[in-house]
């Protein structure tokens, strides 16, 4: 499965970040993780993960580079990565969502995950959540994709606002992963996606 629609460097969105205090604007590029640049994607999240926030592991990272089941959008300036959005294609098992979900077993593959979305802290207030999102639902070529699932904690109103703003709903409210309240969310496309 090639995650990406076919596009070269051109393709790719370019967009001007806010200024930092002192600084020029800054031009941003979203475009795909490569499997070498996984470091980056760690460094990252141990920079700006916060307590509402639950990490991916290395193994999780190295199997979404590796691609086949899922890929990491990359916000970049330069060769530094400022935010990213870790995407999985589940398998049928029990880390499927759409179990959570209440789907039906034909309805599971189907299912796309929002894993992770992370904004190194001097970056955020840029709209970066919500672009990767949009960006996940506009370029990614996986025909078979339905469904669009996440989880976020209760207490993470920002996260929550965010996915909502895209679209996606409130499906339930559950236990999961870290132990705490996490809403289920999820995004349905239309049948002409």
């Amino acid at each position: 499965m090639s995650p990406m629609s076919p596009m070269n460097a051109q393709n790719w969105p370019q967009f001007s970040l806010r200024p930092l205090a002192g600084q020029a604007p800054r031009t941003a590029l979203i475009r795909p993780v490569a499997p070498g640049e996984a470091a980056k994607v760690l460094a990252l999240q141990e920079v700006a993960i916060g307590p509402l926030m639950f990490p991916i592991t290395p193994q999780e990272v190295q199997d979404m580079l590796a691609g086949g089941h899922g890929c990491i959008l990359g916000v970049w300036v330069g060769d530094d990565l400022i935010a990213f959005l870790a995407i999985t294609v589940p398998d049928l098992g029990e880390h499927n969502l759409g179990h959570d979900a209440g789907l039906p077993a034909e309805a599971l593959p189907g299912v796309a995950q929002w894993t992770a979305v992370v904004v190194h802290p001097d970056c955020r207030g840029n709209g970066l959540h919500v672009r990767l999102l949009r960006h996940s639902l506009d370029r990614l070529d996986w025909p078979q994709v339905r469904r669009w699932l996440a989880t976020v904690r209760c207490e993470n109103a920002f996260s929550l606002n965010n996915f909502l703003a895209v679209g996606a709903r409130v499906v339930t409210r559950m236990r999961k992963y870290d132990g705490h309240e996490r809403f289920l969310l999820m995004l349905e496309l239309p049948n002409s996606h």
